[in-house]
């Protein structure tokens, strides 16, 4: 009975796991128009910020859960919320518009639907 107690617990823990797509030059370059000389080295690094930082106080969403214009608003919050219980920057203007791009971007991915 404890065994399928913890089995039960583990499923159901990994489904509240968010999977999220790895972000690939398909990825890069349908967002070019939108942010010229964007990289895939930079939008892999707005997903480990992603996952470093919002996933120490809350599940992490699916990025196409919002639309741009939702995620511009709830980033900068957040940022704020997190550099406040650390008691310094933790993620300063550059991470944050990282983060950002990397959000926007991976929100409109054919694999993200």
């Amino acid at each position: 009975m404890k065994n399928l107690l913890i089995l039960f617990l583990f499923i159901n823990l990994m489904a509240c796991i968010t999977k999220l797509a790895m972000p690939t030059n398909n990825d890069v370059e349908r967002v070019k128009d939108k942010y010229p000389g964007y990289t895939l080295q930079e939008l892999n690094e707005g997903e480990i910020l992603y996952r470093q930082n919002c996933a120490t106080c809350h599940s992490l969403k699916h990025p196409a859960l919002f639309t741009e214009s939702q995620w511009e608003k709830i980033v900068p919050a957040e940022v704020i919320k997190v550099n406040k219980q650390n008691g310094n920057t933790i993620i300063d203007k550059d991470y944050q518009r990282v983060l950002l791009r990397y959000l926007v971007t991976m929100a409109t991915s054919p694999s993200a639907k």
